[in-house]
């Protein structure tokens, strides 16, 4: 049991100093003399609105009460009131624990008063990091990114959705922390710099259909002589095995044979129709025209499997009129030209699948109904701000997307008189992408509206069971752009860099494979960053490239946009192989080979690959298929396939 003293606690591991008065707390680990000090300058602690309406920001160190409680267990209770400027009862409680190397912090929050509206409770504070190039943050944007001490340009704090593993953690004086989030639907990180401080991530404890509702839970890991590999490998890895979110490729293989066909598939990206919304431009190519350029691109590029992804199939297009996608696009030719193009694919051994939006919920759709839409907390329909080709939409709520699919897929439609038949009675799919399914801690994946609130875990929960009704009763291979840790039992494709290509690291921002250090799933298809830069950033994440072909092509008018796109192709060849050896393997090992990041080794049990952004190489050893070094210095960026 850990020894306690007044504010402060302690155990052969850590102690943990309790400033009551500032609502902070440090951590010292005892063995290296590390010390963690939280934040004291941050003065926005909780966001409440009024009963006027008027939002009001709050510290914990402004509280007219403020006490804390050592418990007979060894934790420590820290108790916060009467905030100055709510006429209203507030109280925070913020409670600490040790267990070993590590520290659970619980935050519970009384805001049962209906006159007072709970926005934001900022906490546990950021740590202060000493200023050094060697402290850095671990954050999991996307694939990964560290973000040192001494970074000072702008950066967003708006992250949002884009944080894949939901933890983030620090490491000084080769020492480290990793905060793992254990309530993950209500929060996102808060993302701040100055020039005094440097960078400041705190987690951002939201309202839950606008109360605090549940006690919200973090464990902070601290750890000696480690770094971001070994925080992520270890620690965050050992924890989703626990959580139940590390879902292994082979095991997932025995109940649906389509993932043995996975390793080494490239994703062949093609778009039939953008139709703009109350414009007269429109652009198309026919269903026939798509099966010359898929037949044509197998035949020069040699590549004799894959994923056949295909946009803008719909009747009205690419992101249009959702959830009423059906019939397929009649000028492009209709149910017989979808059905003779997924044929063809399947004939070349391609897996044929098609884009879809089951989140976005079009408000001029022939079956929408604001019933079935997400409304906002002033009981209005939400409404997203920025329009797509399709025009105003909001979002959909699980029950009326799961109703869709089973619609679109596998019954069938009757609508106005009008019979259309499911997709799979004609198509040979293989695989779906869901665009934009799951958003967790956005504004939109809570539903206030009174005939059915869904708070954000509901939402999320309730949208994994639609993709579902695809992967377990229809038995193909599921896809989406959002792809987070607590969701990968329901996925088999990463068909996007949202979920695990390296991210765009910004000026002095290093990305880093932690998704794949984390839960691996080398299943990773990348977007593509037309240069070869990305080739190497690709084989580094052990993934292979998400290709499409020039827009000029597509749209009927050669100009050799697939010639440049074949090329591209042929070069990533050796990225192809190497995903056909490491698709089932762990990713073991990363690390920095310069100090500003461009040159990096990453480990699949054995196969290690060493990428050099800067001078655009790749080298590759202990592989049967892929090894060699490969030099990309001399790609012109038009080599690359140009985006739609």
């Amino acid at each position: 049991m850990a020894k306690s003293s007044g504010a402060a606690m302690e155990n052969r591991e850590i102690m943990v100093r309790v400033d009551v008065a500032q609502g902070a707390f440090d951590v010292v680990q005892k063995r290296s003399g590390t010390e963690w000090k939280m934040d004291r300058g941050d003065r926005a602690d909780i966001v409440v609105t009024d009963a006027c309406g008027e939002e009001r920001v709050l510290s914990l160190a402004d509280a007219g009460r403020r006490k804390a409680r050592m418990n007979a267990d060894g934790s420590c209770l820290a108790v916060y009131g009467d905030f100055r400027g709510v006429d209203s009862s507030l109280e925070v409680r913020v409670l600490l624990r040790l267990r070993g190397e590590d520290l659970d912090v619980e935050l519970d929050v009384d805001d049962a008063d209906p006159k007072l509206q709970f926005d934001s409770l900022y906490y546990p504070r950021s740590f202060v990091l000493p200023e050094s190039k060697k402290n850095y943050w671990v954050i999991p944007l996307q694939g990964g990114r560290l973000v040192p001490s001494t970074y000072r340009k702008d950066i967003d704090a708006r992250l949002g959705w884009k944080l894949k593993l939901k933890c983030h953690g620090a490491v000084q004086d080769r020492s480290g922390m990793l905060c793992l989030w254990e309530t993950p639907y209500d929060v996102l990180l808060g993302e701040t710099n100055s020039t005094r401080t440097g960078p400041k991530y705190v987690p951002r404890n939201m309202e839950s259909l606008g109360r605090f509702r549940y006690t919200r839970r973090y464990t902070m890991c601290f750890r000696e002589k480690t770094d971001y590999a070994g925080l992520i490998r270890d620690v965050y890895r050992s924890y989703a095995g626990r959580k139940g979110y590390l879902v292994p490729l082979a095991e997932r293989a025995r109940e649906k044979p389509r993932i043995k066909d996975l390793p080494g598939t490239m994703m062949f990206h093609q778009l039939i129709a953008i139709i703009r919304h109350r414009k007269l431009t429109k652009r198309l190519v026919t269903f026939e025209h798509a099966r010359k350029v898929f037949e044509k691109m197998v035949r020069e590029t040699g590549v004799r499997k894959g994923l056949y992804h295909l946009d803008g199939w719909c009747r009205q297009g690419y992101d249009a009129l959702h959830p009423d996608v059906l019939p397929p696009n009649d000028e492009a030719g209709g149910v017989k030209g979808l059905g003779a193009l997924s044929k063809a694919v399947t004939r070349k051994g391609y897996h044929f699948g098609l884009h879809d939006n089951y989140l976005l919920y079009y408000m001029e759709a022939e079956q929408y109904h604001d019933d079935d839409a997400v409304w906002d907390r002033d009981l209005r329909v939400f409404r997203n701000r920025s329009c797509t080709p399709g025009g105003a939409n909001g979002v959909q709520t699980p029950s009326a997307a799961r109703r869709f699919v089973i619609k679109n897929y596998v019954t069938g439609q009757n609508v106005y008189r009008r019979r259309w038949r499911p997709l799979s009675e004609y198509c040979d799919l293989g695989f779906c992408y869901f665009d934009q399914f799951l958003h967790s801690g956005g504004g939109h994946d809570q539903d206030f509206n009174p005939l059915h609130p869904l708070t954000r875990r509901e939402f999320v929960t309730g949208m994994l069971d639609v993709i579902d009704i695809m992967g377990k009763d229809l038995g193909v291979l599921t896809s989406s752009e959002h792809m987070y840790d607590f969701a990968m039992g329901h996925y088999d494709i990463n068909g996007n860099s949202d979920g695990v290509a390296l991210c765009d690291p910004g000026e002095g921002a290093v990305p880093v494979p932690l998704w794949n250090l984390g839960l691996h799933e080398c299943m990773a298809v990348t977007d593509v960053d037309a240069g070869p830069e990305n080739l190497v950033r690709c084989g580094l994440i052990g993934g292979v490239l998400h290709h499409r072909p020039g827009a000029r092509f597509d749209y009927g008018d050669d100009g050799g946009a697939l010639g440049r796109e074949v090329e591209y192709i042929r070069r990533a060849e050796p990225l192809r192989r190497l995903h056909e050896e490491v698709c089932f393997r762990e990713c073991t090992g990363s690390r920095l080979l310069s100090e500003d990041g461009s040159e990096q080794e990453t480990d699949f049990e054995g196969i290690v690959v060493r990428g050099d952004t800067a001078n655009l190489t790749l080298e590759i050893s202990g592989s049967r298929k892929a090894d060699g070094k490969y030099d990309f210095g001399d790609m012109k960026k038009e080599a690359g396939p140009s985006h739609w």
